[in-house]
């Protein structure tokens, strides 16, 4: 049994070393999310998703995104990977990476993958 309140919008937290891509996940997700950023630092990354409990994260960098993935495992939470010195986007779910979008992917685009990841979970919005 889930005893935590259930949220007005699912809770999405980023985890990021670019301001651009915080300003962009904010204006795409401002209507049917609510956005948590901080900077990347490489700190204990599974203790603060663990104390937040996002139902997705986003992440800048190849080793946050491995280390939110020992979160992701517990909760089921999508982590979706932004690279953009690859300019690749990949997402974490069920267990497994999966490619997501492309070089020009949208906010809008990111908000689409975000928001249905979330909704797989089952949990609604």
């Amino acid at each position: 049994m889930n005893d935590e309140p259930r949220r007005a919008k699912p809770l999405v937290v980023a985890l990021c070393s670019v301001p651009l891509l915080e300003e962009g996940l904010a204006v795409a997700l401002a209507d049917v999310a609510e956005l948590q950023t901080f900077p990347r630092n490489g700190g204990d990354t599974t203790g603060l998703l663990r104390a937040l409990k996002p139902d997705a994260v986003v992440v800048d960098d190849a080793s946050e995104a491995e280390a939110a993935a020992a979160f992701a495992e517990e909760r089921k939470s999508p982590i979706l990977h932004i690279s953009l010195k690859d300019r690749t986007m990949r997402i974490l779910r069920n267990g497994g990476w999966q490619a997501a979008g492309n070089a020009r992917t949208s906010p809008e685009d990111l908000r689409n993958i975000l928001i249905a990841s979330v909704l797989a979970r089952g949990e609604g919005l």
